[in-house]
């Protein structure tokens, strides 16, 4: 079976393609490669490959509490994954062993990111504080501090830093210093996502909105209403689609205009997590009903499914 693209001129022919059962699902990601899809749940972190169908290929316990963020490293050997417990663990994907513990939250860790070289890793928790982890240089930590609340998502575009928070702003970093606040949301911000190309920043938020912010004029370009709380956002990899959680329903808005596109009635209970493919070709979604779904267009043509 081969897909198309996802692209606004076939959204509306976006269909199910197959699912899978965890437990409560809080974050998925793709690895770098695309060979990979992570699901993180309560159990920990399950890694399907292939068929995606089927019981996962492996999975990985590296907490004693639930994970509640996860992030592959640009070259797809290390999968990071923040927890409950107050910890981010590093793992090799390879082997799923987990090769360093990282401390210093006073509060469960609730969101993890690679910048796009991998050199930094950063992480955010209910302590209200991003922590920057060099991992060039290891001895060189950073803690991040101005939320007046816990954080809740973080987003890299090279090295610029995005933090979203309950106290409902978005905060930008670069080099261990604030850049600026972002201020529109009316209340706690779930999900930060950067478009590829880094211009465009997208926010799902509590107050029942998705904001569009051009990131060099920090400016809003589209507000996106939506039905209920808004968990997860995602960018297509060519930045002409953004994929929103509408309570259990996966909208597809085109970045251009900011039209809707298209609605998957996706799930019974709200979409907590949406990864896109690499080569934007399949849309993943995760909820708190405990399954994953992939989406795609079904194609006539000989291409394959990966590249």
């Amino acid at each position: 079976m081969t897909f198309e693209r996802l692209t606004p001129s076939n959204s509306v022919r976006i269909a199910e393609l197959s699912q899978a059962r965890c437990g409560f699902i809080t974050e998925l990601a793709w690895s770098p490669n695309g060979a990979l899809l992570a699901v993180a749940h309560g159990g920990g972190v399950s890694l399907w490959e292939g068929d995606f169908g089927g019981p996962p290929n492996r999975t990985l316990t590296p907490h004693d509490a639930p994970v509640k963020a996860i992030a592959f490293s640009p070259d797809g050997n290390i999968l990071a994954t923040a927890s409950a417990d107050t910890t981010v663990k590093l793992c090799l994907v390879a082997s799923t062993q987990a090769i360093s513990t990282i401390r210093g939250h006073s509060d469960a860790v609730n969101a993890v990111a690679f910048s796009d070289d991998g050199s930094l890793l950063a992480s955010g928790g209910g302590d209200r504080t991003v922590r920057i982890l060099n991992l060039v240089h290891t001895s060189r930590r950073e803690i991040l501090t101005g939320h007046g609340d816990e954080i809740t998502s973080l987003a890299f575009s090279g090295q610029l830093l995005a933090s979203g928070s309950r106290d409902a702003s978005i905060r930008l970093w670069r080099d261990g210093r604030q850049v600026t606040a972002l201020y529109g949301h009316l209340d706690w911000v779930r999900d930060v996502a950067f478009s590829p190309d880094g211009e465009w920043l997208a926010s799902g938020s509590r107050d029942r909105t998705v904001r569009l912010w051009h990131v060099a004029s920090e400016q809003t370009r589209y507000i996106l209403e939506h039905d209920g709380d808004v968990r997860a956002v995602a960018f297509s990899p060519d930045g002409t689609l953004l994929a929103s959680d509408n309570h259990g329903i996966v909208q597809l808005w085109e970045v251009a205009t900011g039209k809707l596109l298209t609605q998957l009635e996706a799930h019974e209970k709200p979409v907590l997590s949406l990864a896109f493919h690499p080569n934007g070709r399949l849309l993943a979604s995760g909820s708190g009903d405990n399954t994953v779904r992939l989406w795609g267009v079904e194609s006539q043509a000989t291409s394959p499914a990966t590249e």
